[in-house]
């Protein structure tokens, strides 16, 4: 038997006890976790109307969805959406959850959170919640304004009248007419559309235009759009939306119009600088004349002289021209080609008869608006001196600086207008512009000249050759020749111009010496081989004005070779120009002669196309200059 001491006694008796501790743990059950606290689980299911993510005041409930929460496949509990789009679960344990909505959403409606969601209730019991999110599909605006003929309530494009070109302005409703949210205009037939509109309650106004009458519902309707749904207003009108012309001149700018008038100018003819793209067309009814702009230049064939239209757009000015900007245009039965009504030069400088197809008769021409646009002014004048602009909007009226002659006179026909207050009468054709011719005129030109003569020296050699390509002869003694260095000399002889003749002014005389018949020699004047430009030719009658007048460059004085004029009835000014080209027959003397035609008709020739005569008598027999 074993003897231990007391400190071993002690010691063998706690591990003992504590051995002891440890198996009667052991041997117990493991300890419990802890249960926690249950929580409230509360569940939305509405429209996001405001996009915002959660339910507020400005979205749309949803009440009546089931809900049921599951703990995996189980189901724990379920519940419906109240009033408010809310069903809160309480009590629930601590634990996950997921949630699943069953039930039809308002329609048109598509859920855009998850259509499965989860939710934790943890051991603290704090309360959680989940939304089910939708969201409206757009709706549709649509229908048509139109006055019903027959009146079964459906548009028949045969018989009913559409109202074109009417604003329609949707609108919020609040409980009254509320801010504009977007506007349209009807169609040629009268439809409109708002696409993309959010699922509500809204005004729709209608522009009340001329005479037209909406009857008793007025010119508002209330409409309600539904979601992924077309919402349709047909609206009838009495009465017409078109006024007349006089009319809509009087209404204020930006205010929309409806008229209906015939063509006084048709597509393609006053197109400004770019002939391709759009142009202005003029209509008139009985009370007045417009401009409609702007109308396809390719639709010339539509839009003619005396077709009939109806145009729908807003008043504007464009340099203080009243005009339409057209938002739909088409063609009416009938029309007919508006006849010009007679002005004085007084009266259509008042624009009393603005916007209208005016003539203004005996018209002399002062001055020939220069430059290299297609377009122009014509200074004008009647007998008693009272001026008037000519406009010529472009090339393609077919008038050209060549059609107008100062010192001439001519019945103009075109539409009057105004630039900024200032009357201008706008030409629409070669045949409104017509020449009075009271007797045969002279029209004497520089047709053709030489600077760089070969076969012979310059001062031997040089010429000038004057055409006159009018139907009188012309005596042009004490006329002048004047070169850009202010040479000049005056013609001291009796020197005769026949009709469709010519005559060469020469440096030289000598027939024997340079080969040509020269009918004038002169002996200050010369004729430059270079420079920029290389010379200029000035022609001036006895009383000093200017009868024509040349310029040319270095590639004008090619040795050898004379220029000549191709239309003597057009631009010659510029020797450097399509109307000048070099000669090819030959003259004078030596194994190697000159080019040239000088007192005969020039290579190249094209007849010249004479002013359009109108009326004939008087006395005058002084020749007309050609231009300024």
């Amino acid at each position: 038997m074993a003897i231990f001491s007391s400190r071993q006694v002690v010691a063998r008796s706690s591990r003992f006890a504590t051995l002891a501790l440890i198996i009667a743990l052991s041997s117990c059950d493991e300890a419990a976790a802890p249960v926690g606290n249950p929580g409230d689980l509360t569940v939305a299911a509405y429209i996001d109307n405001d996009a915002s993510g959660t339910l507020t005041a400005g979205d749309t409930p949803i009440p009546g969805l089931e809900v049921a929460v599951l703990d995996g496949t189980r189901e724990v509990t379920s519940g419906q959406t109240g009033a408010d789009g809310r069903v809160t679960f309480a009590d629930l344990p601590p634990g996950s959850y997921r949630l699943e909505a069953s039930g039809t959403p308002p329609a048109g409606a598509m859920l855009t959170s998850n259509p499965s969601p989860s939710a934790v209730i943890d051991f603290r019991g704090r309360s959680v919640s989940v939304d089910f999110r939708y969201a409206m599909f757009p709706g549709v605006i649509t229908g048509r304004v139109f006055r019903d003929e027959n009146a079964n309530g459906t548009f028949e494009p045969a018989t009913d009248i559409p109202g074109p070109g009417l604003w329609v302005f949707l609108r919020a409703d609040t409980g009254a007419m509320g801010a504009k949210l977007d506007s349209v205009r009807t169609d040629s037939l009268g439809a409109y559309r708002f696409g993309l509109v959010a699922p509500g309650s809204y005004f729709l106004e209608f522009e009340q235009l001329g005479a037209i009458n909406y009857g008793a519902s007025g010119a508002t309707r209330q409409v309600t759009v539904v979601g992924a749904a077309t919402s349709t207003q047909n609206v009838l009108f009495t009465g017409s939306i078109f006024v007349t012309i006089a009319q809509a001149r009087a209404t204020p700018v930006d205010t929309t119009v409806a008229v209906v008038g015939d063509i006084t100018v048709p597509a393609g003819v006053f197109n400004g600088t770019n002939p391709g793209a759009n142009s202005e067309i003029w209509v008139q009814d009985s009370t007045g004349g417009i401009a409609v702009f702007s109308v396809p230049t390719a639709d010339s064939a539509v839009y003619r002289l005396g077709t009939r239209v109806e145009v729908v757009g807003s008043i504007g000015l464009f340099n203080g021209q009243k005009q339409i900007s057209r938002t739909s245009i088409r063609v009416r039965p009938g029309g007919s080609v508006v006849a010009p009504k007679a002005n004085t030069v007084p009266v259509a400088r008042a624009l009393t008869d603005e916007g209208e197809l005016i003539v203004v008769s005996g018209l002399r021409i002062v001055t020939v608006g220069g430059g290299t646009s297609n377009a122009f002014n014509v200074t004008a004048v009647s007998s008693a001196n009272d001026t008037l602009t000519v406009r010529v909007n472009g090339a393609a009226t077919g008038l050209t600086r060549a059609s107008f002659i100062v010192g001439e006179r001519y019945n103009i026909t075109g539409i009057l207008t105004q630039f900024n207050g200032a009357a201008q009468l706008k030409p629409r054709f070669p045949s409104d512009v017509q020449q009075i011719v009271a007797t045969p005129v002279a029209r004497i030109i520089i047709n053709e000249f030489i600077a760089n003569p070969n076969a012979v020296f310059d001062s031997r050699g040089e010429y000038i050759e004057l055409h006159n390509w009018g139907t009188a002869p012309a005596n042009i003694q004490n006329w002048t020749i004047e070169d850009a260095a202010a040479n000049k000399d005056t013609i001291n002889i009796s020197l005769v111009v026949p009709a469709g003749g010519y005559v060469l002014l020469a440096i030289n005389d000598s027939t024997s010496v340079n080969g040509l018949p020269v009918d004038w020699a002169w002996e200050r004047f010369s004729l430059n081989n270079t420079g920029t430009p290389a010379d200029r030719i000035v022609l001036k009658d006895a009383s000093g004005a200017t009868v024509d007048s040349v310029s040319y460059a270095v590639g004008q004085a090619q040795a050898g070779v004379a220029v000549g004029v191709r239309d003597p009835s057009a631009e010659n000014a510029d020797a450097t120009g399509s109307n000048w080209v070099a000669q090819t027959s030959t003259y004078g003397p030596g194994a190697t002669p000159d080019r040239g035609t000088p007192r005969a008709q020039n290579d190249g020739y094209i007849a010249p196309t004479p002013p359009t005569p109108l009326v004939r008598g008087g006395n005058s027999m002084a020749p007309l200059t050609k231009k300024q």
